[in-house]
This record gives structure tokens, sequence and C-alpha cells, in this order.
């Protein structure tokens, strides 16, 4: 019995998601490091600091940031 392909699923992530620095960097498509740069000289996009050392962005401020010198 032939298996029908499957289509992918497809992700709709609500604008208030939450990301870890590795997925907001890969949204990015800057380093993870760079952003960690960019907490401690109070520059990039805003976070959300959770207990203790967790941090997470929000899809929205991500969306909205945009690097200087890049285009808008």
């Amino acid at each position: 019995m032939a298996r029908t392909p499957r289509s992918k699923p497809t992700a709709t992530w609500p604008i208030e998601t939450l990301m870890t620095p590795g997925q907001a960097s890969a949204f990015l498509g800057i380093h993870s490091s760079t952003l960690r740069a960019w907490r401690r000289a109070k520059t990039g996009p805003a976070y959300v600091r959770h207990s203790g050392r967790c941090i997470r962005y929000r899809l929205a401020d991500l969306i909205d940031y945009h690097p200087v010198g890049e285009a808008a």
C-alpha cells in the first residue's frame, strides 16, 4: 500500500512568541555572541529577563529591530 506524502507543517507563531537567544540570533542571521555583546552594551533588540539568567526575545521586538547601517 502506497503512502500519500504529507505536507510539511506550517508554524504560525503568534507575535507574542518568546524566543531563546539561539532562536533569535538565527532569526536575525547573526551569531548568538553578537546578541550577548549587544545586551552588555545595552543596544540591540529589546529582551525579557525571566528568573536568573533566562533571557528571551519577543518576536515582535525582533521584527521591529533594524541594526544600524542596514536598510529599514
